[in-house]
């Protein structure tokens, strides 16, 4: 098993990039949960966010990929919203 595997989520929308250590490399959860949030963002998905999260969280394979997966997820969406409202004045 890989140890200390770094998975990167990019600065967007004005807000700053964050990286995260896992303990297997789950990167390809981790970007899949980047992609999903920002077709939710986009509005290229018509149902309600947590079903977004939901529906591909629950196809994942384990414990850790899911977390990944959420973790990549919502730090995408707190970067837009708060990319937002540090523009907001």
């Amino acid at each position: 098993m890989t140890r200390g595997v770094t998975t990167t989520l990019p600065a967007n929308d004005g807000y700053p990039g964050l990286q995260v250590a896992w303990t297997k490399d789950c990167r390809p959860a981790f970007h899949n949960g980047i992609r999903a949030a920002e077709r939710w963002l986009n509005g290229k998905r018509s149902h309600w966010l947590w079903a977004a999260l939901i529906f591909e969280w629950d196809a994942l394979p384990d414990e850790t990929d899911r977390r990944a997966f959420e973790v990549a997820f919502i730090s995408r969406i707190q970067q837009r919203l708060g990319g937002a409202s540090s523009r907001v004045t």
